[in-house]
């Protein structure tokens, strides 16, 4: 299957593209990607940037890569919208909302086997317009979208591939519990999440 990754940072992606055989780097209207396969999978990463504007103009400009795609991941980290969460968990989402879109229903995404690969069922994610380091905007965020994690960038991959018909999934891993200013050591909690992800997105491919 021809695959493509999606990460905002190369940060985000440096664990996978670690792992692909015979990479090539290039750039696709300044948006650069890589190539190369892991296990039976052709796969494709893609680097959209930070934030939602840039994700959807970034995705947009690497159509190509993207299009007749089998299925697109977007992954890297996120925000857990509770208190329970776990630093460094790698979960599968089920679905995306956005705020922006807030009359929209959330994205149904294709489900992975999140068991079997050692990450959690991640229920709803939804996309914000910044980061969250508040716990009243967290909670206002589970409020108004049954949300329990939040990113800059999923909702741009995953409607940009709804419009196309590919298959599209969400695996993150919580860099942050999005209730306060990050922490001094919150590099190093971003670091172990973007390695969990990155693990658990090769885990997923090398079971397809």
């Amino acid at each position: 299957m021809r695959i493509v990754l999606v990460a905002a940072f190369r940060s985000e992606a440096s664990g996978i593209l670690g792992l692909i055989d015979c990479a090539a780097k290039g750039k696709a209207g300044g948006v650069k990607f890589w190539q190369g396969e892991l296990g039976p999978h052709e796969v494709s990463v893609v680097l959209c940037g930070a934030g939602p504007e840039k994700a959807a103009a970034n995705i947009r400009l690497a159509a190509g890569i993207v299009a007749g795609a089998g299925l697109v991941i977007n992954f890297g980290v996120c925000g857990a919208l509770h208190a329970g969460a776990t630093l460094g968990q790698s979960v599968v989402m089920e679905s995306v909302a956005a705020v922006w879109h807030a009359g929209s229903p959330p994205l149904e995404l294709r489900r992975l086997d999140a068991e079997t690969a050692g990450a959690g069922a991640g229920g709803r994610l939804v996309t914000h317009i910044r980061p969250v380091f508040d716990s009243r905007v967290a909670s206002r965020l589970t409020s108004r979208f049954d949300a329990a994690y939040v990113d800059m960038e999923a909702w741009e991959v995953a409607s940009f591939c709804r419009e196309r018909n590919i298959p599209v999934a969400v695996v993150k891993a919580v860099s942050d519990r999005a209730d306060k200013d990050p922490a001094a050591d919150f590099a190093a909690h971003a670091r172990l999440a973007a390695h969990n992800c990155a693990r658990t997105v090769s885990d997923l491919l090398l079971r397809m």
